[in-house]
Formats: C-alpha cells, structure tokens, sequence
C-alpha cells in the first residue's frame, strides 16, 4: 500500500489487488468477451435471442438488453467465454473506459463482447457485489483505471492480465454492506428523478408539437387556434397560420461554428469558459447559473435551410444554442445574466 493511499483509508480497511482477491478466492478471475475470428459479427445479429452486450449497453448502472444486439443460442453456446450471469460486475475497459452494471436480468445469461469485463464474486460474506461496483464507480477507481489504461494506445484499453493488478480497497463486511445500501438509496431516488423527468419531458415534446405542428395554440380568444377557424394561409411547406412566414435560421440568428477543443487545452485550471458541446444539448446542463431547457424533434419547417453539418446559433435576441444536422435537431434556451459568450467558445 502506498504511504498516500494508507494515510487517507480508515482504519481496518484493506488496499489489495484484483489478483489477491482472486488468490483467496474472494472473486473469480474476471473475464471478458471473445476475441478474433470467433467473436460474433455484424451479420451474425438476430432479432430476438440471447443478449450480445457491448460498453454502450451500460447505462446508468444497468444492463440495457432492451436495446442491444442479440445472437442466436446456438451461437453463443458455441463460444468459449464472456457468458455473464446474474449478479455479476461489469466494467467496460476499452475505449469507452469506466462504465459499470450489475447484471439483473431475466436471462439465464448473457454474452459480452471483449470490450466488458465481468467480476463475480465467489465469497459474498467477503465482498459485496454491489460495494464492488459501487467502489469501481469512485472517483479514486476512475482515475487509476484510465491511468493503467493510458499506455500510448491511441484506445484506451486495460486487458485482463493487466486488470488482475488493479487496486481494490477493501472494508469489513459490514461496512461495505452499509456503503452498498446509502448509495443505493441514492441510485433510486436519481431513477426516480430520471423517470419524472421523461414524463415531463414527454409533455413537453407534445405540448411542443400541439402548438407549433399541429398549430393549436391558445388564440385571442384563449380557443385551440386551428380547430377554431384560426386563418391560415398557403406556404411551400403546406398551411400555416396566418402572419407567420417561412424563412432560413440565417435571417434571425447569426452562425458561429465551434471550435475543435482538443487544439485548444486550457493553459490553467483557473481560467476558462464553459463550454457546450451536443451531448450537452442532448441531456440537458445547468453551468454557472445558466439554465439550459431542451426540446428534442424541432418542427420540420426548421429544416427548410438546414446545412448538411452540426452548426450553432446564436439569436440576436435571445440566446438560442441550436445543433441541427440531416435527420434530426435539438435547441436548447439558455437564460443568463451573464455576458453573451464570445465568438469561438461554443
């Protein structure tokens, strides 16, 4: 154990290794999925079977098998190994480092692609499945996973054998039990909040598409617009209300194209302006005070001038933070007391 790490753990606590818990048979040796000729392809994808498991299937704790790729059980019975089972581990550990699930499904088990790694406890009066994701999800984990994985690959990528050298800090029993059931708390008041937010956001998208596709909303007379005689007139993109008009976004908004960041690093940790990127839009931000609303499946007449690449907006009234690109858009408000951000630093 290092001098730093010994002064910062409590005491009674352990810094061991993945390969030391492996040797008390703690854990299994951990595994990932297949690699080569053998590791199933693109067109080896059916619709329905046993759930083909790749890092971006880790969301938010959990195993998406809703969404992800499935492979027939012949096939999977044909492969030598990445089956994960119910309460196991799983850590994504190339390219997209550092996700983690614990696997809860109603399969008997899963396949993994080489890109996930399963850990599966042997002794649970030991090790406690949950700590160990919780712990694998700590800052302190995080980091030194991306370090051992930073070995000038142009991928991230921490292999098995390299894995077995990763360090685990290891409570009591009960203490690990403890830890496992306040962050759980946690994890399902954030679910909660998560789904409380897509009902909104639901609302959202169908008042949005009420009002400006359907055109229904509140006239002078507080009435449903269309459906109570609103006047409409004729435009290249069908009937719209009358006094509205189609045009391109150049005509109220100027365009500033962002910047490619990764030439830009910052020259201090003190200095700098937030920045936006499209993930940003997608989810929803709040940064310094700036409170960022976001409203997906912008109406089609906005396409009308819509460039063949992602660019941003800003109104000349307001500030507007547009990416619109072919086959989709999202905007999102900001409101700020803040200065406009200056050009370049979107």
């Amino acid at each position: 154990m290092t001098d730093q790490m010994q002064n910062r753990i409590p005491d009674g606590w352990k810094e061991t290794t993945v390969k030391y818990l492996v040797d008390l048979e703690i854990l299994f040796p951990p595994e990932d999925g297949n690699h080569g000729e053998i590791h199933p392809k693109y067109e080896d994808f059916v619709k329905n079977g046993i759930p083909f498991i790749m890092a971006s299937d880790l969301e938010n704790g959990k195993v998406d098998v809703l969404n992800c790729k499935f492979i027939s059980k012949k096939q999977a019975q044909g492969l030598r190994k990445g089956f994960s089972k119910n309460g196991d581990v799983l850590l994504s550990h190339k390219a997209t480092l550092g996700r983690t699930a614990i696997v809860n499904t109603t399969y008997d088990f899963i396949v993994l692609t080489p890109q996930v790694t399963y850990y599966r406890v042997k002794c649970l009066e030991k090790l406690s499945n949950r700590y160990l994701k919780y712990y694998f999800d700590s800052f302190f984990f995080q980091t030194t996973l991306k370090n051992y994985a930073g070995g000038g690959s142009t991928r991230d990528y921490i292999g098995i054998t390299k894995q077995l050298d990763l360090p685990i800090i290891f409570p009591p029993g009960n203490e690990q039990c403890a830890i496992a059931a306040v962050l759980s708390s946690f994890d399902d008041k954030i679910e909660l909040l998560r789904a409380q937010n897509k009902t909104l956001e639901n609302i959202a998208q169908a008042l949005f598409k009420h009002w400006f596709v359907d055109f229904e909303f509140p006239g002078k007379d507080g009435k449903p617009y269309k459906s109570s005689g609103g006047e409409m007139i004729d435009s290249e993109l069908g009937e719209i209300p009358e006094g509205w008009k189609i045009g391109g976004l150049s005509e109220i908004a100027d365009f500033l194209n962002g910047l490619a960041l990764q030439n830009f690093p910052p020259e201090n940790t003190t200095e700098y302006l937030p920045v936006i990127k499209i993930r940003e839009l997608k989810a929803g931000v709040e940064i310094l005070s700036i409170v960022v609303f976001k409203i997906f499946s912008v109406v089609s007449f906005f396409s009308i001038s819509m460039p063949p690449v992602s660019l941003y907006f800003l109104s000349r009234r307001q500030q507007i933070w547009f990416r619109l690109s072919p086959g989709g858009s999202a905007y999102s408000l900001l409101s700020s007391a803040r200065s406009s951000v200056p050009q370049g630093q979107v």
